[in-house]
């Protein structure tokens, strides 16, 4: 028995066949780098009198060759392999070939042998390996140039087995090849070492201005999976068509303001560098789009022109428009001042008139002439005037016949789009006084009182002057109103003369004053009458009481009947110094009081009569 199965052993290990003429072969697909599990199709159907079994597979060459053997009633196989598969093969429990780390030199056919002790039974295999491969794009495009073919990128399908298809798509359509606008290169490598194929496809492709932002992408088609790979949207690069010009300054402009102009050219990237042209001067701006003028005058109006540095031909022009105005008065100044006046007055008053009127002073006017108002402007455009007075919209600018009551303050304002100009002057309108009033009042207390008042209307304030000496008691000046009242006293009829002047001339007017009636004279005459016989009263009674004092204090003989005729006669001499001394006043009494009294009523009485007759001699003057 032991014999007869050694026999058959060695028959086994002797057997040789063809595998790819055995009929009913099975296919299996392994991944690449993975363990190959290659089924022992026999087992399927029982191994009740399987003795062993045994895997061996076919050479390149053709030959057979041993992997392994196992029997049936040890627990481990024996590895008979001499070459790379001795470290890689074994079986599981079903017995199926395992194969680890597979590569594509394990794509063969595999043959399981099941020795039994009626037969001998052969199930080959086939072994694929596959593998999926890495799929990138190689050299990708920063951006396209227009209208020119401009290689997008590489796209490598690396390590596969079978090799991958690889195709490009954009925007989800695909790219085929036209040798015009698309160019796609495709590319198949194998690799020596380990038999794997890589698949690269390379596309160049010519853009338009409208592909600008398009997404290319990449697909790799391998067994049944698809895989894609899809770039940034690429920008289109070509050169500016058209340069732009633009003022970025609001209009309108005026003077003194900052205008930016920029400069824009169409290409992509957009340009950086400009070329400013104005009245001949050139101005190159590197690294920007723009160029401000500072403070901008008249003469910087203007047509500019931008292009690129390096074609001048492809350029823009804008024109910029500076808004001025210049607005001036322009009065007639003449003043015909009257030249009997003082001239060094004259002079100082010219002096206080601002001759220069820019942007404002003052304008003296005489009384009836006549004064044209006017400007002189200088401006961008058409310029709208209006002229004010007083803050009142005024109409007629030819002012005749001037009076008082043009008098004021003057307003003209100018305007062009953004610009607005004021100028103002005083209007002072001066002329000769005329005296408008001349009266009198009398005091019914005191008929000989006259109050005479003269008035007029002048400008600058006139000088009163007077017929006669007299005081003024009140004088006034307000809105070209001067007035002076003054007091006389009279005793007849008089003519008061009033004067006013200043330095444009004057006026005089005269005015008849009546004396006071004639009772009143007679009247005054009885007045003084009775206070000449009240003087001479109390003048008498004061020497009566003086008299009786000095008897009462002087010496007296004890009988006078009996004095001698010595002591008499110095009596009599003694009274007689005493009187002679009171009534020159050198000796005071008790009728000092009453003599004060009468005294004051005598000099008030004095003084009423002095009055009358210093009027009646002022009247005769």
């Amino acid at each position: 028995m032991h014999a007869g199965v050694l026999i058959l052993v060695l028959v086994l290990g002797s057997w040789t066949g063809t595998i790819l003429s055995v009929s009913g072969s099975e296919l299996v697909t392994a991944w690449y780098d993975e363990t190959i599990t290659v089924p022992c199709l026999g087992v399927a159907a029982g191994t009740q009198n399987v003795i062993l079994i045994k895997w061996k597979y076919e050479k390149d060459n053709g030959s057979p060759a041993d992997l392994l053997v196992k029997k049936i009633r040890s627990k481990h196989p024996t590895v008979q392999a001499t070459d790379g598969y001795a470290a890689r093969v074994g079986l599981d429990a079903s017995y199926s070939l395992l194969i680890s780390k597979a590569t594509l030199r394990d794509q063969k056919t595999f043959t399981c042998m099941l020795v039994s002790s009626e037969n001998i039974k052969e199930f080959p295999v086939r072994v694929l390996v596959h593998k999926k491969p890495s799929v990138q794009v190689l050299d990708q495009a920063d951006f396209l140039l227009k209208d020119k073919l401009t290689t997008v990128g590489t796209c490598v399908a690396s390590d596969s087995n079978p090799p991958a298809n690889v195709t490009w798509w954009k925007d989800g359509r695909l790219l085929e090849h036209d040798g015009k606008g698309v160019s796609v290169t495709p590319s198949l490598k194998l690799s020596p070492s380990t038999g794997l194929s890589t698949t690269s496809s390379v596309l160049r492709f010519s853009s338009s201005r409208a592909d600008a932002g398009a997404v290319f992408s990449c697909v790799s088609e391998f067994l049944e999976t698809r895989e894609e790979v899809r770039l940034d949207p690429l920008p289109v690069h070509y050169p500016s068509e058209n340069v732009t010009l633009q003022v970025l300054t609001r209009t309108p402009i005026v003077e003194g303001i900052n205008v930016t102009l920029r400069c824009h050219g169409d290409g992509n990237p957009p340009p950086t560098s400009f070329l400013f042209t104005f009245q001949g001067r050139k101005t190159v701006v590197e690294n920007q789009d723009s160029l401000t003028l500072p403070s901008v005058r008249r003469d910087d109006a203007g047509q500019y022109d931008c292009s690129l540095p390096g074609d001048e031909g492809l350029q823009d022009s804008r024109t910029v428009h500076v808004n001025y105005l210049d607005l001036d008065l322009d009065l007639d100044l003449d003043l015909d001042l009257d030249q009997d006046q003082d001239q060094d007055q004259n002079q100082d008053r010219d002096q206080d008139l601002d001759r220069d009127l820019s942007p404002s002073g003052s304008v003296l006017k005489l009384l009836g002439q006549n004064l044209t108002l006017r400007v002189q402007k200088n401006s961008s455009e058409e310029t709208a005037v209006r002229w004010t007075k007083d803050g009142d919209p005024l109409q007629q600018l030819e002012l005749t016949n001037l009076s008082y009551d043009d008098a004021g303050l003057y307003e003209v304002e100018g305007s062009v789009p953004g610009v607005r100009r004021q100028r103002s002057f005083q209007l002072l309108v001066e002329g000769p006084p005329v005296i408008s009033r001349l009266t009198q009042d009398q005091d019914p207390d005191q008929p000989t009182l006259k109050t005479v008042t003269c008035e007029a209307e002048g400008d600058p304030e006139p000088r009163f002057t007077w017929s006669l000496n007299a005081t003024a008691v009140r004088t006034s000046y307000l809105d070209r109103t001067a007035v002076q009242t003054i007091q006389v006293v009279v005793s007849s009829n008089i003519t008061v003369s009033c004067s006013v002047r200043n330095l444009h001339g004057g006026d005089k007017r005269s005015i008849g004053i009546s004396g006071p009636p004639a009772g009143s004279q007679n009247q005054a005459g009885i007045i003084g009458g009775v206070v000449a016989v009240l003087i001479f009263i109390v003048l008498v009674l004061v020497g009566w009481l003086c008299m009786r004092k000095f008897r009462q204090g002087s010496y007296r003989p004890t009988n006078p009947e009996n004095g001698t005729v010595e002591e008499m006669e110095r009596l009599e001499e003694t009274e007689n110094g005493e009187m002679e001394r009171r009534e020159n006043g050198e000796v005071k009494n008790n009728g000092e009081v009453e003599n004060g009294e009468v005294n004051r009523e005598v000099e008030k009485a004095e003084v009423e009569n002095n009055g009358e007759m210093n009027g009646g001699v002022n009247g005769r003057t």
